[in-house]
C-alpha cells in the first residue's frame, strides 16, 4: 500500500494521485550486514526484543530488517496507482521563482502557511529517520510506522480540499494507535514526578529532538488551520505524536541506564 507524497516544485501534484517526478534510485541487491560478533547488542527489560545496532555509523548493516509495524497502515483505506520505474527527473525548475504546486495543481508561494506546515512535518520525519536503528526492535517498528504516518500528514496538508476522497487522510485510527503504544510503554516507566531535561543516550536525545520538531510542526499546522480548510485529525495526530516521542525517549534512556535529570530553578 503506497501513500501519496506531498506535492512541491519537483513536478508533483498530478490529479490521479501519482507522486510526479520523484527521484527513483537505482535498485541494487542488498549487501550482507556485518557478522553477528561485529554488532553491539543493547540490554532491555524482560519481554523487550533486542535488535542489532551497528558498532559505528559507518558500520551499518544493509538489507531488509525483519519485522515491522503491525497495528495501522500508513494510509488507511487508500490505494495509489503511483508507478515505480526509472527515468524520473529530480529537478524541473518550476520552483525557481519561489512558487510551488499543491495537490490540486494550484500555485502558491513557498512561504505560504500550507508549505510551511507540511515542510516542517517533513523535517520532523527526517529527524526521526536519524534515530533508526535505535537498538530496540519494538521502538524501531513504531518509528517506521510513524514515518509512514507522517507522509500521510504531508499529503493531507498538501491538498487544499480537506474532503478530497482521492487523497490519503490521517484518521482516528492513527491517533488511537499512538495512545495504545504510550499506554503499553508507560508500564515500563517510573511515574513522572517533574519536568525532565531533554538528552540522555544517543537515540534518547534524538527522540527528544524529534519531539521538539513535531511540536513546531503542530504549531505550524494550527496556524494553517486558522485560515484554511485542514483535516483536524492530522493536527491532533501531531499533538499526540509529540507525547509519544517523549515516552519513547524515556523508555530508551531507561533501557540504556541513563538517569533522568530535572531542571533546577
Amino acid at each position: 500500500m503506497r501513500s501519496a507524497a506531498p506535492f512541491g516544485d519537483r513536478g508533483e501534484g498530478h490529479r490521479d494521485g501519482r507522486p510526479g517526478e520523484q527521484h527513483q534510485p537505482e535498485r541494487r541487491p542488498p549487501e550482507e550486514g556485518p557478522a553477528r560478533e561485529d554488532r553491539v547488542y543493547r540490554s532491555a527489560p524482560p519481554g523487550a526484543t533486542k535488535t542489532a545496532r551497528p558498532a559505528s555509523p559507518t558500520d551499518r548493516p544493509t538489507g531488509r530488517r525483519p519485522g515491522g509495524p503491525t497495528l495501522v497502515s500508513a494510509a488507511v483505506g487508500y490505494k495509489s496507482s503511483a508507478p515505480v520505474g526509472p527515468g524520473m527527473k529530480i529537478y524541473t525548475g518550476r520552483g525557481d521563482e519561489g512558487m510551488t504546486d499543491l495537490r490540486d495543481m494550484s500555485r502558491v508561494s513557498k512561504t505560504s502557511p500550507r508549505i510551511e506546515a507540511y515542510g516542517t512535518v517533513d523535517e520532523a520525519n527526517s529527524v526521526i529517520g536519524t534515530i533508526r536503528p535505535s537498538g530496540y526492535e519494538d521502538v524501531d517498528e513504531k518509528l517506521e510506522a510513524i514515518q509512514n504516518h507522517l507522509h500521510v500528514v504531508q499529503a493531507d496538508f498538501a491538498n487544499p480540499d480537506a474532503d478530497d476522497e482521492d487523497t490519503p487522510h490521517v484518521r482516528e485510527e492513527h491517533v488511537d494507535v499512538l495512545e495504545e503504544w504510550m499506554d503499553a510503554f508507560d508500564e515500563e516507566l517510573d511515574p513522572l514526578q517533574s519536568f525532565i531535561l531533554p538528552g540522555g543516550s544517543g537515540p534518547g536525545a534524538r527522540l527528544h529532538h524529534a519531539r521538539a520538531v513535531v511540536r513546531r510542526a503542530e504549531r505550524r499546522s494550527v496556524e494553517l488551520a486558522a485560515e484554511n480548510p485542514v483535516n483536524g485529525t492530522a493536527v491532533a495526530y501531531l499533538n499526540r505524536l509529540s507525547d509519544a516521542l517523549f515516552v519513547l525517549a524515556r523508555v530508551v534512556n531507561k533501557r540504556e541506564g541513563v538517569r533522568e535529570e530535572s531542571p533546577t530553578y
